[in-house]
């Protein structure tokens, strides 16, 4: 069975998703490879699907089942890196992830994933370079425009810089206003927003994970 008739059960798998609902984009998505085996995407998002709901060998499992498809697809590589990261392995994931960025330099999602594992890392300067980059990509990107923020507090403590060294280190050219680049609307303030930081009231963002969902067609429940 082609990939096109697949589509009625990955359509559903990505609708439930997009809901909050975990089990039925499962249910979904296991049916898509059952009748495909070959949909990487299909197993790239079920896998996403495990992750949401803890079951992380699970989650492992379906990308690998990916990656065997398409050893280069970024969405399955990147997800692999998350989940490697997750698990406390930072050298690891920064190996799968630059299979990711030697392909596709200018992926916003990998640099900053490889930025956070260089911050786990306390590599800050390195981390900094790649999350100004990504922003510099894509100034509404605000995974990384918070991660950049994150990055040069962390780097002025390890280095004992003072704030006009701060103020010195390189901003991107085009970014959102600090107060834009968190989800909370309470924190809407650029003083309230640097003095959580700085306190350590944000701690590492929920590692973001990479879903196929813009190749769609059309259909009814």
């Amino acid at each position: 069975m082609g990939l096109l008739s697949n589509r009625g059960s990955f359509n559903r798998g990505v609708y439930h998703f997009s809901r909050g609902e975990y089990l039925a984009s499962i249910d979904h998505y296991r049916k898509a490879v059952e009748r495909t085996p070959g949909d990487g995407q299909a197993w790239n998002n079920l896998g996403l699907a495990y992750y949401k709901l803890g079951k992380v060998k699970d989650a492992m499992r379906c990308l690998d089942e990916a990656l065997m498809i398409s050893p280069e697809d970024p969405f399955a590589l990147t997800n692999k890196a998350a989940l490697i990261l997750a698990g406390g392995r930072h050298g690891e994931a920064r190996y799968v992830i630059d299979k990711v960025l030697i392909r596709l330099p200018d992926d916003v999602h990998a640099l900053n994933l490889k930025g956070l594992a260089l911050m786990k890392d306390e590599l800050y300067m390195e981390a900094h370079e790649l999350f100004m980059r990504a922003v510099e990509l894509d100034p509404r990107y605000r995974h990384a425009a918070r991660n950049l923020e994150k990055a040069r507090i962390r780097l002025a403590s390890a280095e004992k810089l003072s704030d006009e060294d701060v103020d010195d280190l390189p901003r991107p050219r085009k970014a959102l206003p600090l107060s834009e680049r968190f989800d909370d609307p309470s924190d809407t303030d650029e003083t309230v927003v640097s003095s959580n930081l700085q306190n350590g009231d944000f701690e590492d963002e929920t590692l973001e994970m990479m879903e196929y969902d813009d190749d769609l067609v059309e259909w009814e429940e």
